[in-house]
């Protein structure tokens, strides 16, 4: 792994401790507060988080306030000792910090951080209706062509490997063979995964849960797809930027 500078990242103003009961559905899990009461709150992630979303676990809140049905965000975990953010909300603002202050190697040094970008073919100007629109597209690099990039939140890891998806996810897929398509095309097209825990060691796809991603992985890697791993770790309200991972597929 390549040690590089603890780059820190402030995420949250306070956050309060809780512990998890039960996951209600997809977005909402009860919680138990330090005074004993119980409530209900937001899960900012789709996933199935197997392991997470499990009784007993001490967790963190996040209150977001405003007129939202539930005013509490369940940000993070603690699995084995191991603190792992689970709110996928944070993830492309990590990624943005860590970009504009060149901070990850090989998409460092780049002027030009643009977010949320739609990727117009050569002599478009009608409506982008139906465009692929990628996280970041990375610009004004002095010797590096421009890039587009998208960005994956990792939280499950399994034996000292953490990996990606814990679930189905067709529209990770479809991500990976359009970034494949601009990359055989000529372009520079990359993919980067967030590992939101400090324990793993390596990354590989998950293909046992959801195989047709990591077909779809290997494929765009051989049209001339790049692939970036780094993993953190939470502290207090924060994120803390550990090193790159090797990537096993």
């Amino acid at each position: 792994m390549r040690e590089i500078s603890f780059f820190t990242i402030e995420l949250y103003p306070a956050t309060e401790p809780a512990t998890i009961l039960r996951r209600l559905n997809r977005f909402v899990a009860a919680v138990r507060l330090p005074d004993g009461s119980t409530t209900q709150v937001h899960v900012p992630n789709s996933g199935r988080l197997p392991e997470l979303m499990t009784e007993g676990l001490d967790c963190l809140l996040v209150h977001k306030g405003g007129k939202r049905k539930y005013p509490q965000s369940l940000v993070s975990v603690r699995y084995n000792e191991v603190w792992v953010l689970v709110d996928t909300m944070a993830t492309n603002r990590i990624a943005g910090e860590l970009l504009r202050n060149n901070q990850l190697a090989s998409l460092d040094g780049y002027g030009g951080v643009r977010a949320e970008v739609v990727h117009k073919p050569p002599g478009h100007s009608g409506s982008v209706k139906g465009l692929s629109r990628f996280d970041y597209y990375l610009s004004e690099h002095p010797s590096k062509p421009d890039c587009w990039l998208e960005v994956k939140s990792v939280t499950l890891a399994e034996d000292d490997v953490a990996l990606f998806p814990d679930a189905v996810t067709s529209r990770g897929a479809k991500h990976l063979r359009e970034l494949g398509t601009l990359a055989e095309k000529g372009e520079r097209a990359a993919v980067l995964f967030l590992v939101q825990r400090n324990d793993p060691t390596a990354f590989s796809s998950n293909d046992k849960t959801d195989p047709y991603f990591g077909e779809q992985l290997r494929l765009a890697i051989s049209k001339g797809l790049e692939v970036f791993v780094y993993k953190r770790e939470i502290g207090g309200s924060g994120v803390r930027l550990l090193g790159s991972l090797p990537v096993q597929l």
